[in-house]
């Protein structure tokens, strides 16, 4: 099933978001890094980033975890599960300032945070593609905050290609 099909343009109170929390998380960051993120021909908002950003204390990840958090309290779903990779260096640590600023979320570190997200009953959030192409349902969540606060750093490439 295409990625696109299975994309929601809204949530609401019965509905439970899973998290990709690496992924979500560190969009919303390129996006205040001033980075250009790209609305791909599946209708999501990525960035290029590869790396992870190891200390989640420093201003940029605040106010990022800051955003995020707003933007669930202003979509009032049912339900919120932050999904870490547990072999990230220090997601033990970065659960802890997580669970400090998005206190209505569940904060889980899994092995595989793809398979986590993929196997929890709810809406899956994240720009990654293996997950979108096997989740039920899907959410761009980073995308809806960059695209309301960041409109003019993000490149539409479907103008490139079609």
């Amino acid at each position: 099933m295409l990625i696109r099909s299975k994309l929601r343009d809204r949530v609401g109170p019965n509905d439970r978001l899973i998290i990709d929390g690496y992924n979500t998380i560190l969009t919303i960051v390129s996006a205040l890094e001033c980075r250009t993120l790209y609305l791909c021909d599946d209708g999501i908002v990525r960035d290029l980033r590869s790396a992870y950003v190891k200390d989640f204390a420093t201003p940029l990840v605040l106010n990022a975890l800051e955003i995020l958090s707003e933007e669930l309290a202003r979509l009032r779903v049912g339900d919120v599960a932050i999904i870490l990779d547990s072999n990230v260096s220090w997601s033990a640590r970065h659960a802890e300032v997580i669970r400090k600023i998005i206190s209505e979320a569940e904060v889980k570190l899994a092995k595989k945070a793809d398979i986590e997200v993929l196997s929890t009953r709810g809406i899956a959030c994240s720009s990654d593609y293996l997950i979108l192409k096997r989740a039920k349902a899907i959410y761009d969540l980073a995308g809806k905050i960059i695209l309301r606060n960041f409109k003019h750093k993000v490149e539409d490439i479907n103008k490139y290609i079609y």
